[in-house]
């Protein structure tokens, strides 16, 4: 027991001035602590706390012989988040000077102490895409404290490390988007927009989980089943598709998403519904170039007629591009020969500038309803240079 002397003979008036300071490493070893109170004595402190100040009222009292006396008992409990600071005196008493006291506590001390862990059950535990996110109020907690476990029925359990010293527990939750090897949802067509021999599907939305579809149209409403298909756009990224030269019946549309797994293998959905649609337009056959002939600037084209058609379009190109599976010419500006009429087989351009152009030509018709263009596949290409 600390024994503390009044400050002056025959008065009993005493001072009570005291603030504690704490301060506490998340390492192994917590900095010291430093306590002040009134005349020499020592305290034990526990862990962080914010400096906290006594100051009792001066209170006059009847004068007494110096003596000695005994202190009261002093105590001190420390809260930071996880614990609080009590300082607290057994009895009514007030004292003056100063006392330091210094110290260290180790990270071990703290298990003995009872400092509780906080449990991820009570966190805000998210998994979508199979990533796991855990909030703490406002604050991510570190992937290093916990670990991620996908259990069978597609739920993820979230658990604290066994070696966490701040976090307990676990939470099991359902996750947000698709799993890795779980297939897209199906989509659904919505509605087919036919214009002469294009018909354009289009999709109600995104399929969640999607990473692009392929789209099919065929005559055989079962081409699913049987793969019977009589075109195919693959690869798309757009929930809409436009199936060029279709002709003349009537058509089945469907769908499926996709997406990729880890090894990049496509993971497909389910079919969508089947969309019907009809095509009145007929789609020429494509021409065939059978020689080109370059005479100075001037080159000149023949070709077979085509069926079903009616003129034909002849343009010279830079270059060639494939689209939609089929190879044209490609930036032919204004080196074309349009509406040609049925039975010529010969296109002629004069004055052509010198290089290498690559020649193709369309055959076309016109639809019944409003006399539009109808046109066929492109034609097979050729090269033609001009000195």
């Amino acid at each position: 027991m600390t024994k503390i002397k009044n400050t002056k003979k025959g008065m009993a008036k005493k001072t009570l001035s005291m603030s504690l300071v704490v301060a506490m490493l998340a390492t192994s070893n917590v900095p010291v602590w430093a306590a002040e109170f009134s005349d020499d004595f020592d305290a034990a402190v526990a862990t962080e706390a914010p400096v906290t100040e006594f100051s009792d009222n001066t209170i006059e009292t009847p004068a007494i012989e110096e003596e000695t006396t005994e202190a009261p008992m002093a105590q001190a409990v420390v809260e930071s988040d996880d614990l609080s600071v009590d300082v607290s005196v057994s009895e009514s008493a007030e004292f003056t000077g100063v006392v330091s006291v210094s110290g260290t506590i180790n990270a071990s001390d703290l298990d003995k102490w009872g400092i509780d862990k906080q449990t991820i059950a009570n966190y805000d535990v998210t998994i979508k895409d199979g990533v796991a996110t855990v909030i703490n109020g406002t604050i991510k907690v570190p992937i290093s404290e916990y670990t991620v476990t996908k259990n069978s029925d597609d739920t993820y359990t979230v658990a604290a490390k066994s070696t966490s010293k701040n976090y307990t527990g676990s939470k099991t939750v359902q996750a947000e988007g698709k799993a890795e090897n779980k297939k897209p949802d199906a989509p659904m067509i919505s509605s087919v927009k036919v214009v002469g021999n294009k018909a354009t599907v289009i999709l109600s939305g995104a399929s969640e989980g999607a990473a692009g579809y392929d789209y099919v149209i065929s005559t055989d409403r079962d081409c699913i089943t049987n793969k019977d298909y009589d075109s195919v756009n693959k690869n798309q990224v757009q929930t809409s598709t436009t199936f060029k030269y279709v002709q003349q019946g009537t058509y089945y549309a469907y769908c499926h998403a996709w997406k990729r797994d880890k090894n990049g293998k496509k993971v497909f959905s389910d079919w969508s519904n089947a969309y019907p649609f009809v095509v009145s337009a007929i789609t020429p056959d494509a021409p065939v170039i059978t020689n080109v002939k370059v005479s100075g600037s001037t080159i000149k084209v023949t070709y077979k007629a085509a069926a079903n058609a009616t003129g034909y379009d002849v343009v010279l190109g830079t270059s060639s591009k494939k689209e939609n599976g089929e190879t044209r010419p490609y930036h032919y500006g204004n080196h074309k020969v349009l509406n040609l009429k049925e039975g010529t087989v010969t296109a002629t351009f004069k004055n052509v500038p010198k290089g290498t152009w690559v020649v193709g030509m369309h055959a076309f018709n016109r639809t019944s309803e409003d006399g539009k263009k109808v046109f066929s596949p492109w034609s097979n290409l050729k090269k033609a240079t001009v000195k």
